[in-house]
């Protein structure tokens, strides 16, 4: 049975799953699902996996930016490899999903929303934008939002840094007047320039 993925995703029902299970094990349950004409999705890792459009490739690009043909060869590393040679695979994989994701967030384009928009419909948008092979971000809070990379968890975490930053800011910041630049010289009257004018 084949579903309409945008109307189906509305009234899917949430499936919760067991927090260890692994993640090829849920694409195939999600697939099963679907199979069976069970509307359901799960979250993985912050992201809603659904049933009624899943499959390897997109599941495995959601969460985890890989394609399939990647996710294949570090799979085949990984078995032959000795343990050392597997935890340098491993450890090289986070370094080469960044450079993915920073030459997609550079190629993203730049969309706009109605203000009244709450960040979980941000982040729902921005999810149906990657979805539908979008790449887009959104400026909200003093931060950018990406739909490459884009859950409810890593946008509050975007914003409370932005906030951060935003709070040195604040604390750096001197009023004109009250600050001496570096290098300029004290006045020679601590009075003020009117004083020897009294």
């Amino acid at each position: 049975m084949h579903f309409n993925s945008d109307m189906d995703k509305r009234k899917a029902v949430e499936f919760k799953q067991d927090k260890y299970t692994k993640f090829i094990d849920i694409v195939k349950y999600l697939i099963e699902c679907r199979e069976d004409g069970l509307n359901i999705y799960v979250y993985y890792n912050g992201h809603r996996l659904y049933s009624s459009d899943i499959t390897l490739e997109k599941a495995l690009m959601e969460v985890y930016g890989l394609t399939l043909e990647e996710f294949t060869k570090y799979k085949r590393y990984l078995k032959g490899a000795t343990e050392e040679q597997a935890e340098r695979i491993l450890a090289d994989l986070p370094k080469k999903v960044a450079n993915r994701k920073e030459k997609i967030r550079a190629a993203a384009e730049k969309i706009r929303l109605p203000a009244f928009y709450t960040l979980e419909e941000i982040v729902e948008y921005l999810q149906d934008c990657k979805r539908d092979g979008k790449n887009v971000y959104i400026e909200y809070k003093g931060c950018r939002l990406y739909s490459y990379d884009a859950t409810l968890e890593t946008a509050q975490k975007e914003i409370k840094k932005a906030e951060n930053e935003a709070d040195k800011d604040m604390k750096i910041y001197t009023p004109p007047g009250r600050k001496r630049l570096k290098g300029a010289a004290l006045p020679s009257n601590p009075a003020g320039p009117d004083a020897s004018d009294r």
